[in-house]
């Protein structure tokens, strides 16, 4: 992660883009964040049958395509057939499953870092880890990257291909959290990205993070009274679908 992200300011980081306003995981709603001021973006990564890395959250296309295939059994120009818009609003008609490689082209004037949440769904190679790496470090440089997963083995195999790369152990309840956080610690270059009702259940362990090393980023706050708590018991990295800095000057939220 570059020095840029070690300073005490806030870093608003978009949950799939804006996809309070746009249909997740989509150019739309990646374009529409940067334009809302977002800091950084959170997105999720899975390959197609073909090996290439598509930006999409769920393992079958049915909440969003009505379609009961999983991703991973059909290729790229399979599923760029897919409307992925019209169930968010019709005026999406248009949008269809990107590539990473699509969606890191419009990111590059993004501020911060780009979270990428790889889906432990589907099987990943050693090479299919390398490739990505290569495209992250064509794009931008790996300093800019986390790549993230609920996956420890997908964590483990990520950080024998590279040392550089900043990983990000995904924790989604106060069960996980112990086993995770002693994960991150142990890797030396990662962050946890938690459950956000962890840290107000069990505030302390924010300093206690800080002081092992290990920088906390929560997920997924729309509730301005939870931004609020958040911001007052220590966190500089939030992940949100709805408050993103255009709208938190609607509500004239500092």
């Amino acid at each position: 992660m570059s020095d840029r992200n070690q300073t005490s300011e806030l870093e608003i980081i978009a949950h799939r883009g804006y996809s309070a306003i746009a249909p997740e995981n989509t150019l739309p709603a990646f374009a529409r964040a940067i334009v809302a001021g977002a800091d950084s973006i959170e997105l999720d990564v899975q390959l197609s049958a073909d090996g290439i890395p598509m930006v999409f959250h769920d393992i079958t296309l049915e909440r969003i395509a009505g379609i009961p295939d999983r991703l991973d059994d059909l290729t790229r120009e399979q599923l760029a057939r897919f409307d992925v818009g019209t169930w968010f609003d019709p005026q999406f008609s248009d949008a269809r499953i990107p590539t990473l490689a699509e969606v890191l082209d419009i990111l590059q004037s993004l501020k911060k870092s780009i979270y990428l949440d790889v889906k432990p769904h589907c099987t990943w190679s050693n090479e299919d880890i390398d490739r990505l790496l290569e495209l992250l470090d064509d794009r931008g440089g790996l300093a800019r990257y986390v790549i993230c997963s609920f996956s420890s083995a997908f964590l483990d195999r990520t950080r024998f291909v590279s040392e550089a790369v900043k990983l990000g152990y995904s924790i989604k309840n106060n069960q996980t959290y112990p086993p995770q956080f002693a994960r991150a610690v142990a890797d030396g270059n990662s962050v946890t990205i938690c459950e956000y009702r962890v840290f107000l259940e069990n505030p302390a362990l924010v300093a206690a993070s800080r002081d092992r090393g290990v920088e906390p980023v929560v997920w997924t706050v729309d509730d301005l009274r939870d931004w609020h708590q958040l911001i007052d018991i220590g966190f500089r990295r939030i992940i949100t679908n709805a408050l993103l800095p255009t709208a938190l000057d609607r509500k004239s939220i500092h």
